[in-house]
């Protein structure tokens, strides 16, 4: 990796201010400043280790995707009567998660808690596990799911008033 100087100069300052406001970290921070300043790139990765990729907007797109499709099915099923519900077994309509010990699906675990625990997105989302975790892959099964749900949804908005009732 490789930093331009202004790039340099302005990590080491922050992570100078951060030695300073941080005292359980100041070592580090006062280190990994000093290897900042001197240009030692064979340690950079040390101090970028937690920055992860970034999601593609394709990734979080699918996620929040899956996360709508099971806020409309959930927020649907409350809307029928109590032996519907029963009959429809309700339980299979929770978000069971993504698999946090999948390379892909982990990055995805990450995009849910952050979406609904920060951004306070599918707030009456239900789960089957408070962390989102499924530990089972899920991915292949959601992408399947959605495909279907997309075709429905595309087949029920195109059957509107006019199929219905057609006129005279």
């Amino acid at each position: 990796m490789s930093l331009s100087p202004v790039e340099r100069l302005t990590l080491a300052n922050q992570y100078r201010i951060m030695a300073k406001l941080y005292s359980e970290s100041e070592s580090t921070y006062s280190r990994w400043a000093d290897e900042l300043e001197r240009g030692y790139e064979s340690f950079y990765n040390d101090i970028f280790q937690d920055i992860e990729d970034p999601l593609p907007e394709e990734e979080s797109k699918f996620v929040l995707d899956v996360l709508g499709m099971y806020q409309v099915l959930q927020n649907s099923a409350t809307n029928l009567s109590q032996v519907d519900q029963q009959a429809l077994a309700t339980k299979g309509l929770a978000f069971p998660g993504f698999d946090g010990n999948d390379h892909t699906e982990v990055r995805y675990l990450g995009f849910v808690r952050h979406a609904v625990e920060k951004r306070n997105l599918f707030t009456g989302l239900k789960s089957d596990s408070s962390d989102y975790n499924s530990h089972f892959p899920t991915l292949n099964s959601y992408r399947v799911r959605l495909e279907r749900w997309k075709n429905m949804m595309t087949r029920y908005l195109d059957f509107g008033p006019s199929t219905l009732c057609p006129a005279a």
